[in-house]
């Protein structure tokens, strides 16, 4: 049984390191094993295979996760998919680089900012409100004082 071609692959002939191929064959099998208490490699290929019609098989799964199998690559196409059915997106982190994981990671802080300040701007207001008030009772004592 010959396996469908899914190209393009992460890392060709030329352009991936043999340690930058380990690290994606290790992160492939550690996500498929954290994976595998809620789903077993069947159901994760059966998933892939809904979401993009690619043919994957357990197998397949398998030997993108194995050390061993050096000449069968895990496809780019299927980056996307696989981080979805896994609910692990390690493996696109991983491809992204330091660079953009640290802008993501900005971008993730910015974003809990807005959540914090949405929480917090009521409160906020109402005590800016309380102190203008007090500031404002205050003044106007003074005021009734000197006259």
């Amino acid at each position: 049984m010959s396996s469908p071609q899914l190209t393009p692959t992460i890392g060709g002939e030329n352009t991936e390191s043999t340690s930058s191929e380990a690290n994606i064959r290790e992160l492939v099998a550690r996500v498929l094993k954290r994976c595998s208490k809620v789903k077993n490699r069947e159901q994760i290929a059966l998933d892939l295979n809904t979401l993009t019609r690619s043919g994957v098989t357990k197998n397949m799964l398998d030997d993108w996760a194995s050390p061993s199998k050096k000449g069968l690559r895990f496809p780019a196409s299927l980056v996307g998919p696989f981080c979805e059915v896994t609910g692990d997106d390690s493996l696109r982190h991983l491809l992204m680089g330091e660079h953009l994981n640290r802008r993501c990671e900005v971008g993730r802080q910015v974003l809990n900012s807005r959540d914090l300040w949405e929480a917090l701007a009521p409160a906020l207001a109402r005590r800016w409100a309380q102190y203008l008030r007090q500031v404002k009772r205050t003044r106007k004592a003074k005021r009734t004082r000197k006259a």
